[in-house]
């Protein structure tokens, strides 16, 4: 699948200047298949004056792929440091509910002067959707999740936490967290069933035991292969977030104050950056106790 990565340069005039990168300075991109790598080339953005936000794609790579950049001249003998190792957002726990380019829309601001604060902006209303849910609204690709024995409350009843299942191609368990045994797949069930969930999409809560074979005791001894999240970001949470931004952007220079009313520009003073019918939105999606 292809990746895309969205790449902002703070700076790309000083870059550009010949006692830094020069002309024709470059970002360098890598991908590898872990985060501690290895990592190979994978493709080059030119730096533009001016341009702040860039976007590269990699057409071949996956939810599991990682990358690093840094900026080079255009011979490679001048170099920075390597970026840390990131993920795409859509492989990452935290849902993109509201993007730059959904709040660039709503404010009607195309250009990218101001995308590392509306960048921020973004993502902190994405962590504070999950934070106040407890969960994760938007998809995430299968991977291994490690669960405690000894934290279960019901041998029987393993719960799947903030992110949910939407499928599980394996279970396993074992009593030391080192040595894992395959269970049966007729063994278990995602529960609640699809027909019971109430919001399109959502995730199962739990893996129930049917065979009543009870799950081992023990510390990481749990290890399930999922696909979690909901299958889509649901539209009524991605309206909220991109409510939520856009109050925080038009009160960014009131100091978040209680006032309503414009100023003498005519832009909106917001009185709450999270109105009430907002969070009534998301109360539908916070996390429950399901018997």
């Amino acid at each position: 699948m292809p990746n895309v990565l969205n790449l902002t340069v703070p700076n790309p005039d000083q870059l550009l200047n010949v006692s830094a990168y020069g002309a024709g300075a470059v970002i360098q991109v890598q991908s590898g298949a872990a985060e501690a790598g290895p990592f190979a080339d994978d493709g080059t953005v030119a730096i533009v004056a001016g341009t702040t936000s860039y976007t590269y794609f990699d057409t071949d790579g996956a939810t599991t792929t990682w990358y690093r950049t840094r900026y080079e001249n255009v011979g490679e003998t001048v170099v920075s440091d390597w970026s840390t190792p990131f993920i795409t957002d859509e492989a990452s726990s935290v849902g993109r509910y509201v993007t730059v380019a959904d709040l660039k829309l709503r404010l009607g601001r195309p250009g990218t002067t101001d995308d590392a604060l509306l960048d921020q902006i973004c993502d902190e209303t994405n962590q504070w959707i999950e934070s106040y849910t407890g969960r994760v609204l938007a998809p995430v690709a299968s991977a291994v999740y490690l669960f405690d024995g000894y934290a279960l409350e019901s041998p029987y009843v393993l719960p799947l936490g903030r992110l949910g299942a939407r499928e599980v191609t394996l279970l396993e368990t074992g009593s030391d967290g080192v040595t894992f045994s395959t269970v049966t797949a007729t063994s278990y069930a995602l529960r609640p069933l699809a027909q019971d969930r109430a919001l399109a999409g959502e995730p199962a809560r739990y893996i129930w035991m049917i065979d009543r074979t009870a799950l081992p005791r023990g510390y990481a001894n749990i290890r399930v292969t999922m696909t979690a999240g909901f299958e889509a970001v649901p539209a009524d949470v991605r309206s909220v977030a991109i409510a939520i931004a856009t109050r925080a952007w038009h009160g960014r220079q009131s100091g978040q104050a209680d006032v309503i009313g414009n100023d003498t520009t005519g832009a909106p003073l917001v009185s709450k950056i999270v109105a009430p019918e907002l969070k009534a939105t998301l109360d539908r999606y916070r996390a429950v106790m399901v018997a």
